[in-house]
């Protein structure tokens, strides 16, 4: 009788042990599938926020007579691409990167400020973090801090 109970036991932890595994087995699949899925978009976005980074970090370190062409790049990264892939960390980055450059323009002694500067980082690390938001599983998020926003 205590054999029985027991086998029966062991059949049920088994049965337990293997719906669990086909359960995150199918979890872990339909992730996968998701982020391979949403690859081409993803790809898109990165290409664009690599642009917008690197426009204005040469935006903040060239001189004024150099950059008139990557600040009409800027503007129209703005204005345009930008707009369709931005979360709102990135946003807010741009923002202050407009602020910045328009602040520069408007100066009697342009380009004499770091915030041109500070901007281009703060807009490369917003970058980063949609990135890493976008591409990287949810467990890894919320493990690095994503719970914490």
């Amino acid at each position: 009788m205590a054999d029985t109970k027991f086998d029966r036991a062991l059949k049920v932890l088994a049965s337990v042990l293997t719906a669990v595994g086909l359960i995150a087995g199918s979890i872990q699949f339909l992730r996968a599938q998701g982020v391979e899925a949403a690859k081409p978009y993803l790809q898109k976005k990165l290409e664009r926020c690599e642009d917008a980074v690197e426009t204005a970090s040469f935006i903040a370190v060239a001189d004024a007579a150099a950059r008139s062409d990557e600040t009409l790049r800027f503007w129209q990264l703005y204005w345009g691409r930008m707009a369709l892939i931005e979360n709102d960390k990135v946003t807010a980055a741009m923002e202050d990167f407009k602020t910045a450059l328009l602040f520069d323009e408007a100066s009697s002694a342009p380009h004499e400020s770091s915030m041109l500067r500070s901007a281009a980082v703060r807009l490369a690390h917003a970058c980063r973090q949609e990135m890493a938001d976008s591409w990287s599983p949810i467990w890894w998020r919320w493990s690095h801090g994503a719970q914490r926003r």
